[in-house]
């Protein structure tokens, strides 16, 4: 098995590798997303990274998870399910973009 692999069929990972240290010219995106829906919280659930229109990576964490993603400076949108929030991120540093919603 290959050291980025998992298991876990469910698990996808983004499309760099994560690591300790942030690659040269590239930031962190990271945060901690939840789901709910009407009642129900869901287990497992995509956290997705646009560049405009073009989808860069995603993560399936758990919910209430950490997600993360190194990626090139510039604008992004990280979304779960229906919200979203927008994160201008610059090289070298590392931007929070949580979503996180309570579940009634």
């Amino acid at each position: 098995m290959h050291p980025f692999e998992c298991s876990d069929p469910t698990v996808t990972r983004s499309s760099r590798p994560p690591t300790s240290t942030i690659a040269p010219g590239d930031g962190i995106i990271s945060g901690f997303a939840d789901s709910c829906s009407g009642l129900m919280e869901h287990v497992h659930l995509k956290v997705l990274l646009y560049r405009g229109p073009r989808l860069v990576a995603s993560e399936t964490i758990r919910s209430g998870a950490r997600f993360r993603f190194s990626v090139a400076p510039g604008p992004y949108r990280v979304m779960v399910d229906h919200r979203s929030v927008r994160v201008t991120l610059r090289a070298g540093r590392t931007e929070t973009a949580s979503l996180l919603s309570v579940c009634l």
